[in-house]
């Protein structure tokens, strides 16, 4: 049966994920995990959550999914001892190097590849089952279809429900770039869910709304009967940094229809349970790329937007009339929205009137017409789950035998010297029934109990059965959360590699104007794309074709010299020369290892170092951008095509001037790749060339120049800045 794997931002939620019947759930401890603004788990916490979730029978994964640095190494591997002393069941992570470095370091000890990795091929599954990973969590752009057509033997995870971003993940920069908050790093600001504007040129461009980047929220509900036939083994639920009733009532409505399908074959909705989703957290709803939906985006608002329940009809001194079409509590949190504004309020009074029309009592003045939502209900209620337990009781002359047992566990004990003559009432079946059923405050109840060879004419004193049926439960208790893993570590020492210490610099190029430029200087590798690559290859021996970031097509390459720009481009390595570009986060020596055991000649760094401060001690055959845009994002959903309703492969972007205004008018270009996944590009070049001698004292000894937009005077003024 497929996993549901819920989320928790603390021990509260945690409760509720079990109670709402969750297989898994997945937390993060205070470092280390990407909801660094979540309440997360101190050490203790997670201890009583190893212990809750062992009693309970649910698996407890824990997010590592960040970048990490060398000087966080020693801290993160005594975290990781740590948890898997306690016997996790998996690690989720993004960094390649800690990947790496766990499966050989910690080698019992599960590993969870993170959506942060974006993997969305099956190249970069093959790579990740060769690294140890037991199960790659997809990227959200792959289609349920493509999911299903990769045959690598290794478990796939899928979110069903929940925020989307904008960009693929472990791809975005927005957060870093805007608000010195790394997405990578578990800071993430929410840049995307801001304002923005669309201009081409100088003209700016009418849009319907303001929040051009701001994703609906998956909802798969209506589809879950084709992910249940997939071979998809885990679904996930988004939202440790959500409320514990959007923990527990997201989790029960989809176990609920899981079970549907299972024991009937279909699932038929719930209108109710429609709506109670809507109102817990939604930006409008989408199946998301998982079913190739061309409408992901919330053009209007990036706030919760709740369920629609009626329009204003009249608003005097403070009383305003609703005519309703869907039911109205005190208590309930609504959002009253006309064109201009919005208001948001708690409803504290309510008069009934006739024909579904309620007057509340706001403190504010309201516009008729405007449109009512349910943003939240005060009268949810959680049910604590109790674990089913069955016994077996015998009584003998002079003990009792008892026998706790479930489908996970069973134990038996055995209690000398309570049992007496009886001198006056007997005991029956029922006392013993009685008394043994008695579990008050524990986690369970009894499913069955059977009680066999009970001898006539004998007595058991109250408290000393109490007592023995408490010995009985604790036993139990410690049967199930008791830690019987198999603890492996060995020793790994980082490798030391020949490098060439030459200084050696490259550009990479958009167009071939640019190229025609570059070209005269003499420059150890320029990075080019396929049509200018293929025209002068032949000419030039410096010149490097640059692999697509997002990638589905397996490429026949043999000798040829490659920037790789995503994990899957990888089993390039063997059969070619190979770089690596900055989008494969590398920000630590241990993935520079990685790296180099897998043949790749030079490591191109994470942008997101401090400048001042290379945090790495492996500095051989680094190569570090000085100059240039960065793409802050790359989306398989393009700004451009739907602003302007187009069709996908309309190519605007390539004949015009488009970019996005943010609130402080820096303007972000927008260009697109081969596939139409739309990239951010940054607002302004990258510039570190001030820093070189520095980076050269420090042992870097490559440095890279990229040119997006650059035009040619500009591109001759910087590569006679760094010649001079």
């Amino acid at each position: 049966m497929i996993e549901l794997l819920s989320p928790a931002g603390d021990i509260e939620s945690l409760y509720y994920a079990i109670y709402a019947g969750c297989d898994a759930v997945y937390i993060g401890g205070k470092n280390f995990g990407a909801r660094k603004y979540a309440k997360n788990f101190s050490d203790e916490e997670l201890k009583q959550a190893r212990y809750i979730t062992k009693l309970y029978g649910v698996k407890l994964y824990i997010t590592l999914n960040t970048l990490v640095y060398d000087s966080e190494w020693e801290e993160i591997t005594e975290y990781i001892r740590f948890l898997y002393k306690l016997g996790v069941d998996a690690v989720i992570v993004q960094d390649i190097g800690l990947v790496d470095y766990i499966n050989k370091k910690f080698p019992n000890l599960t590993i969870h590849a993170s959506t942060q990795m974006n993997a969305h091929n099956k190249n970069t599954l093959e790579k990740l089952k060769q690294m140890g990973v037991k199960r790659v969590v997809l990227a959200r752009e792959v289609s349920l279809d493509n999911i299903n057509n990769i045959d690598t033997d290794i478990e796939r995870e899928i979110f069903i429900h929940g925020a989307l971003c904008v960009s693929y993940s472990g791809c975005c920069l927005l957060s870093s770039y805007i608000g010195k908050r790394s997405g990578n790093r578990g800071e993430c600001a929410g840049t995307c869910r801001l304002p923005y504007e669309l201009y081409n040129g100088n003209d700016k461009i009418n849009t319907d709304g303001k929040y051009l980047l701001s994703m609906k929220d998956l909802c798969t509900l209506e589809k879950l009967d084709q992910i249940l036939k997939s071979n998809v083994n885990s679904l996930k639920i988004e939202g440790r940094m959500k409320s514990k009733e959007y923990v527990y009532y997201v989790t029960k409505i989809y176990r609920k229809y899981i079970d549907m399908y299972y024991k009937c074959g279909n699932i038929k909705i719930d209108e109710e349970d429609n709506n109670l989703l809507k109102i817990l957290f939604n930006r409008n709803f989408t199946n998301g790329y998982l079913f190739d939906s061309k409408n992901n985006i919330n053009i209007k608002t990036s706030n919760n937007i709740g369920l629609y329940i009626g329009n204003v009809i009249d608003y005097k001194n403070n009383k305003c009339k609703i005519k309703l079409n869907k039911k109205l509590e005190v208590n309930d949190g609504i959002r009253i929205v006309n064109k201009n504004s919005e208001i948001g309020l708690i409803v504290n009074k309510i008069e009934e009137n006739k024909n579904n029309i309620v007057t509340i009592f706001p403190n504010h003045k309201i516009e008729v017409g405007s449109k009512v939502f349910i943003t939240s209900k005060n009268n949810l209620v959680v049910n604590p789950t109790k674990i089913d337990i069955n016994m077996n009781i015998e009584i003998n002359d002079n003990s009792i035998i008892v026998e706790i047992y479930n489908d996970r566990k069973n134990i038996t004990c055995k209690s000398n010297n309570i049992i007496e003559r009886a001198k006056n009432n007997p005991i029956d079946i029922e006392f013993i029934k009685k008394h043994m059923s008695k579990l008050g405050n524990t986690p369970f109840k009894i499913n069955k109990i059977n009680i066999t060879n009970i001898p006539n004419n004998i007595y058991i004193n109250i408290g000393k059965i109490n007592e023995f049926r408490r010995e009985c439960i604790q036993k139990f208790i410690d049967e199930l959360t008791k830690n019987d893993i198999d603890f492996i570590e060995n020793d790994y020492n980082l490798k030391t590699y020949k490098s060439n210490s030459n200084i050696e610099y490259s550009v990479f190029v958009k167009n071939e104007a640019q190229f025609n430029e570059v070209i005269k200087y003499p420059l150890n590798r320029i990075y080019v794309d396929y049509n200018i690559y293929n025209k002068y290859k032949n000419m030039y021996n410096n010149l490097v074709l640059v692999l697509p970031r997002i990638n589905y097509i397996d490429y026949k390459l043999n000798n040829e010299r490659l920037l790789i720009r995503e994990l899957g481009s990888l089993k390039y390595a063997s059969d070619n020369y190979v770089i690596s570009d900055y989008t494969l986060n590398v920000t630590n020596s241990y993935s520079v290892n990685y790296l180099k055991e897998n043949n790749v000649k030079r490591i191109t760094l994470s942008t997101e170092f401090d400048k001042n401060n290379i945090d790495i001690k492996d500095k051989n055959d680094l190569e570090m951008i000085i100059y240039g845009k960065i793409e802050l994002a790359i989306s398989k959903y393009c700004v451009i095509s739907n602003v302007l309703n187009k069709n996908k492969g309309c190519k605007l972007c390539r004949d015009n001037n488009f970019y996005l205004s943010d609130r402080l008018n820096s303007k972000y270009k927008l260009i697109n790749d081969e596939y139409c996944n739309s990239i951010i590009l940054s607002s302004r070049p990258y510039d570190n060339i001030d820093l070189i001698e520095k980076y050269i004292d420090s042992g870097i000894s490559n440095f890279r120049l990229n040119f997006y937009d650059e035009s040619e005077d500009t591109i001759i003024n910087i590569l006679n800045k760094i010649y001079k």
